[in-house]
């Protein structure tokens, strides 16, 4: 697949229909878009960071309380934020 310009729509897009498990970015914008599950940093040797947010391992309390948001306010949120910071 080629996304025409920056991929997030298109990866958040798949990730919802349930046809990708994660997402691999240098960003965290993919957490506005509702992407649960999120691998940045990925080396040749495997080692990264992930975000899983389904599980209840990766949920800081500032996570927690964005995600008891409804979806457009914690985009807003997100958005407001500027995106790119790891909570």
């Amino acid at each position: 697949m080629v996304a025409p310009y920056e991929s997030d729509s298109q990866l958040a897009y798949l990730f919802r229909q349930g046809k990708i498990d994660y997402i691999v970015s240098e960003d965290s914008d993919m957490f506005a878009l509702n992407c649960l599950k999120i691998i940045k940093g990925l080396k040749c040797t495997g080692e990264c960071k992930y975000m899983d947010l389904v599980s209840n391992k990766s949920k800081t309390k500032q996570i927690q309380q964005m995600m008891s948001l409804s979806f457009l306010k914690s985009r807003k949120t997100a958005f407001k934020s500027v995106c790119d910071v790891w909570l």
